[in-house]
């Protein structure tokens, strides 16, 4: 029997081995790994546990870290820019185009717009650039949908309140609901109930219906209650990268000053009479400082050397750029862009980087459009319907008919607009791209750029000025292979017709 229970261990034995050496190599302990087995907890523990001190430690770092600074201004500018536009798509009943409701429903949205913030102060656009602040900074943005006291506003107004007032200190869910972190949901399939907001984070709390409150962030495990700034792979490398920068410019400042070291071959007599507040050997008061034009007289005997100091270190423009990058690639911009540094760049190199960032921008761009443009517009839509019935006749039968629309987002500027735009026309032209499709991308309205034009050739008309024959520029005509064939041979044929 016993014999019989030793060749069973050793079979489990070799069959665990086995199973270790099967496994993933990361999944593996060794002498190179060591004691690397990071605790498996629940996304919703983790963040419980780590949110508070990374909101704390990212805004003191966007406060006084340049490069957070400006990487959040640049997400604000390439995410959001002036503001996200909207333009109606409603159609009538049949499908056609309503051009006169697009018209309205534009003209009253722009105009609630000046009343969106419940405080009066900030315009929608301005909340847009204050919700991708937030969403950077802390990972999450919450507005709750209010109705201003003052008389005579739109019932439907935003209020912006910070992450730490969410809280679990006292709140109560309802029966079969949880609560973590503030957030009341199902626990069965993670339906949000209503958010608890205490007074700064502790105590009191009130409880406001889920539909009356807007919460994003970006998800990146199922059942994520709560979201976590991007900053939070880069925070400690960029705090290191701080200490760094004033340990170096400190010593910069003190490279920048005159030191020197006073020999004397008679220590004690120039100890004691830099006691007695007198200069060795001339009897005046003690020089403490160096300055410009003065000298100082010594004992004979006594010389003075002064240090010299190199800093900064030779390795401190590398690190910088180092730490740099790893900041760009934990926010997706470029390090260029972040860091203001074009140097060595060729037009290839900038497009294709523009290119990368346009792809990252695209996804962060419409989750921006999904959760907050789209929600806020759906509830003033729906507020506008039951203050004017008349406005938006059936509009309760079929709402999504009267939400259609578009949201154009800020769009991004040409590298090299002479060779964008021909490209762009040469793409209309075999019907690769839609004027429209490279007017958006653009971050303009299509048919404002329609009313512009209109406006502009009747301004021209009634000053009886003629742009159309405008002559071919300078740049193309000294360059005959940048010219369209076609206009070319035109240029050619009035050319001749103008000698004969």
């Amino acid at each position: 029997m016993f014999a019989a229970w030793s060749d069973w261990l050793i079979r489990r034995r070799r069959e665990r081995q086995a199973l270790r050496k099967r496994r993933y190599a990361a999944a593996q302990a060794g002498r190179l790994i060591g004691d690397w087995m990071p605790a498996n907890l629940r996304v919703n523990d983790l963040i419980a546990a780590s949110a508070p001190v990374l909101r704390q430690r990212t805004r003191q770092m966007v406060r006084d870290f340049a490069p957070f600074h400006r990487a959040v201004n640049n997400l604000v500018t390439f995410i959001v820019g002036t503001g996200i536009r909207f333009q109606s798509r409603v159609t009538l009943p049949d499908g056609t185009p309503a051009k006169a409701l697009r018209q309205q429903i534009e003209d009253r949205f722009a105009a609630w717009m000046d009343e969106a913030d419940v405080s009066g102060k900030l315009h929608f656009h301005e909340l847009q650039q204050l919700a991708q602040r937030q969403d950077a900074e802390s990972g999450e943005y919450i507005a709750i949908v209010r109705s201003p006291r003052r008389p005579g506003r739109h019932p439907f107004a935003l209020q912006f309140v910070e992450s730490e007032r969410l809280g679990d200190w006292g709140a109560r869910a309802e029966a079969g609901n949880e609560v973590r972190q503030g957030v009341e949901y199902d626990p069965l399939t993670g339906e949000r109930a209503a958010y608890h907001f205490c007074d700064e984070g502790y105590g009191n709390p009130t409880r406001v219906d889920a539909s009356l409150v807007i919460h994003d962030f970006r998800t990146l495990r199922p059942g994520q209650l709560r979201g976590v700034s991007d900053f939070a792979a880069s925070l400690l490398i960029a705090r290191d990268l701080d200490d760094y920068i004033s340990a170096e410019v400190g010593a910069a400042k003190i490279a920048a000053k005159w030191l020197g070291f006073v020999k004397s071959p008679d220590p004690a007599a120039f100890q004691a009479a830099r006691l007695d507040g007198t200069a060795a050997g001339s009897g005046g008061p003690a020089l403490e400082n160096l300055q410009d034009a003065i000298i100082e007289y010594l004992r004979p005997g006594e010389e003075i050397n002064f240090q010299t100091n190199d800093r900064p270190s030779g390795a401190f423009e590398a690190f910088y750029r180092f730490v740099l990058r790893m900041v760009s690639i934990t926010q997706d911009l470029p390090y260029e862009l972040l860091s203001g540094d074009y140097s060595g760049l060729s037009y290839t190199n900038l497009r294709g980087i523009r290119n990368d960032f346009r792809q990252m921008l695209a996804p962060k761009q419409r989750r921006k459009v999904l959760h907050f443009c789209r929600p806020v517009f759906a509830g003033w839509l729906e507020m506008e319907a039951l203050a004017d019935p008349g406005f938006l006749p059936g509009y309760f039968r079929k709402p999504l008919r009267f939400q259609r629309g578009v949201w154009i987002p800020a769009g991004m500027p040409e590298i090299d607009p002479l060779r964008e735009f021909k490209a762009n026309i040469e793409a209309i032209k075999v019907g690769l791209r839609s004027p429209q499709q490279i007017i958006l991308e653009r971050g303009d309205d299509p048919e404002e750029v329609l009313d512009q034009l209109k406006d502009w050739k009747a301004m021209c008309a009634e000053r009886g000025l003629d742009f159309s024959q405008a002559a071919t520029s300078t740049a193309l005509a000294g360059n005959p292979a940048a010219i369209d064939p076609d206009t070319a041979e035109e240029a050619d044929r009035k050319a001749r017709s103008l000698t004969q």
